[in-house]
């Protein structure tokens, strides 16, 4: 259950690195989730700033803990520790071993977040309505830039795993 404990810092923190990444341009626009808030409400998603951000990161919580419960459970992707010897005899430093399986894991599961996300998510919440109205230069670089920040925050997730675990 630690793992999952961790998982929900580390969730929690890939989402604010992925809100903190946002272009000029789009901190003036409203946040995906504060898009979703205002389809369920009715309302403006300009009116939901403070509370779409603490849903993203409450939602890349909730799936941080999710990735490290799932990982945890699958042999080989788990946090080992390798044994470095030093020159004093008798003096063994145990320090983690980096896995480099743990990350790619992640940046898949940023991959997999951003198909989801675009695929789904985007037309339920309006946002598929406003990348269509964009000119197709605009809506490559906002699809590039929402499917790279979901990588980003799937490499921080599984980063920030294999550190804060080890």
């Amino acid at each position: 259950m630690f793992e999952v404990v961790v998982g929900l810092i580390a969730g929690s923190i890939g989402a604010t690195a992925m809100f903190a990444a946002r272009t000029p341009e789009m901190r003036s626009e409203p946040h995906d989730t504060s898009l979703l808030l205002a389809r369920i409400s009715g309302g403006d998603p300009h009116s939901y700033p403070t509370l779409g951000a603490l849903l993203q990161v409450g939602y890349g919580a909730a799936l941080g803990g999710a990735f490290a419960f799932v990982t945890a459970r699958v042999p080989g992707w788990s946090v080992s520790t390798s044994e470095w010897t030093t020159a004093v005899p008798d003096w063994t430093l145990s320090v983690p071993a980096w896995d480099e399986r743990l990350w790619l894991v992640g940046l898949l599961y940023g991959i997999l977040l951003a198909i989801v996300g675009l695929g789904f998510w985007a037309p339920l919440i309006g946002l598929q309505e406003r990348l269509d109205a964009l000119d197709p230069h605009d809506r490559g670089r906002r699809t590039a830039m929402l499917v790279g920040a979901h990588v980003m925050y799937g490499v921080i997730l599984g980063a920030l795993l294999q550190v804060l675990t080890a």
